[in-house]
């Protein structure tokens, strides 16, 4: 893994404008802008100023496996950096999140927690096998339960789409153990410590 470069103070930020990386940096993104009205001079300067941009850089320019973004601003705001650079895979249709959980007896996966307010049965699908490609990686086994939102029948959504999802995914899956839990659960979920 690539250690990158911490910006951790406006002098250190100041800094970067002088860093011969600023200038590689600011003209390889316009280039992929430019046909989008990303301008010389908006590229100098996002690319100065844009922590999450210039990491997506690093990232595309090979010089970084991934980064940390989004302490400070909207997620919006840094899908926007992170969409213009990096993209999506090919093939793939919308962006999805996933959080590890590292615990003491296991380590838990939870998908999609703040990207897709509410997603449509093929979403959740494209999602789970993501998510499921992803915790092969870690050389695990993926095990999916797709709860829905509904906290004890408080909720009105689309608890229906979780049901419908599962039933896709279970056609379209040959390698991950799938549990789908629609609407009110009165069942007792064991403690994730």
């Amino acid at each position: 893994m690539h250690i990158v470069h911490r910006f951790a103070t406006p002098a250190a930020l100041e800094r970067w404008g002088d860093d011969p990386r600023h200038r590689e940096y600011w003209t390889e993104y316009h280039r992929m802008m430019e046909r989008r009205g990303v301008s010389v001079q908006v590229a100098k300067l996002e690319m100065r100023r844009r922590l999450t941009l210039i990491g997506a850089m690093m990232i595309h320019k090979g010089e970084a496996d991934g980064m940390l973004c989004g302490m400070i601003g909207t997620h919006a705001a840094h899908l926007f950096f992170i969409d213009q650079v990096l993209g999506r895979r090919s093939g793939v249709g919308h962006y999805y999140a996933m959080n590890v959980l590292v615990l003491p007896r296991r380590t838990v996966f939870l998908c999609d927690t703040y990207v897709n307010v509410d997603p449509d049965p093929k979403q959740i699908c494209e999602m789970t096998a993501l998510a499921a490609e992803e915790v092969r990686r870690f050389g695990l086994t993926p095990k999916v339960a797709l709860v829905s939102h509904s906290n004890f029948g408080s909720s009105d959504g689309h608890a229906c789409f979780t049901a419908s999802a599962a039933s896709v995914a279970r056609a379209t899956s040959t390698s991950a153990t799938l549990t789908s839990f629609s609407g009110p659960s009165r069942t007792r979920v064991p403690p994730l410590a």
